[in-house]
């Protein structure tokens, strides 16, 4: 389900025993792999469809940084349907229009994703899940979601007594992050919610309540997004951008220069190293 964090960020375009026990789960959840020799195959839509999730969708920070996971949206619509849509569109609107130029047809993310989807079956790490889901009633656009199941059932722990109110169930946080890829009720009822949605994009547990009381109480607030100065289209790994969310400080905003420090952290990981090597590598070990 598609909840306000979504709609606000791309329209700019969760007793001692219990948390030991949950700890070592994450563990071996964390060293489990396929052990069977499996050659990936490196064929160029790969390295582009990689790209275009861990690069402009931020997809990186959830691979090797501490965001828990990411959700982007695919567009499945004709060069017909787009000239419909300007076409319908006001003076004002048009001119305020952002025209991108695609002469050479590169935005190829729906027929990568079904690539992706008949190899991650066979290749991906039990860590990691990449789904599809569906947008009510836009049959030709869909979300995917990129997460690390260990890092969201940390996730799920650390705010536990926050999910558990707003949720009203009471869970256990490994077993609902393993539950993700089918889905569940309480997945139905957090990405309801904008404050447990941003928590578990990574957009902190401050940044979430506050993009709450603003959006939907409508309480006085003074935000601030936080993006590049140019699109997030064919960003490389020696320049790519921190996630896009909004703060409510003008001061410094620790969740910001942890994606600072990340982000270095990752450009020096990938230094003189093939990009879809080193991505599958930890993808797909």
């Amino acid at each position: 389900m598609i909840n306000s964090w979504m709609f606000s960020l791309k329209i700019l375009l969760r007793s001692h025993l219990k948390r030991s026990v949950l700890f070592l789960s994450i563990f071996f959840l964390c060293c489990t792999c396929n052990k069977t020799e499996k050659q990936a195959p490196s064929d160029p839509w790969l390295e582009k469809f990689l790209k275009d999730v861990m690069l402009d969708e931020n997809g990186i920070y959830t691979l090797f940084g501490s965001k828990p996971m990411v959700i982007f949206p695919v567009f499945c619509y004709s060069k017909e349907d787009y000239q419909q849509l300007y076409d319908s569109m006001s003076e004002e609107e048009k001119r305020n229009a952002i025209i991108i130029q695609d002469e050479d047809d590169h935005y190829d993310l729906p027929e990568n994703w079904e690539k992706w989807e008949k190899f991650q079956a066979q290749f991906l790490s039990k860590r990691y899940v990449m789904v599809k889901q569906p947008v009510p009633d836009l049959p030709k656009e869909f979300t995917i979601c990129f997460a690390d199941l260990a890092r969201v059932a940390l996730c799920l722990e650390e705010h536990y007594d926050i999910f558990k109110r707003i949720t009203h169930e009471e869970f256990d946080p490994l077993q609902e992050s393993l539950s993700l890829k089918e889905g569940s009720p309480f997945w139905d009822k957090a990405f309801n919610s904008s404050i447990l949605s941003g928590i578990l994009f990574g957009f902190g547990e401050q940044n979430s309540f506050f993009f709450h009381w603003k959006a939907e109480e409508s309480f006085p607030l003074n935000r601030r997004f936080i993006h590049n100065n140019k699109l997030r289209f064919d960003q490389t790994i020696d320049n790519f951008g921190i996630p896009i969310f909004a703060t409510f400080t003008d001061l410094a905003d620790s969740v910001i220069e942890k994606y600072k420090k990340e982000r270095e952290q990752i450009k020096a990981l990938y230094k003189d190293k093939d990009f879809l090597e080193t991505t599958l590598k930890q993808l797909c070990p």
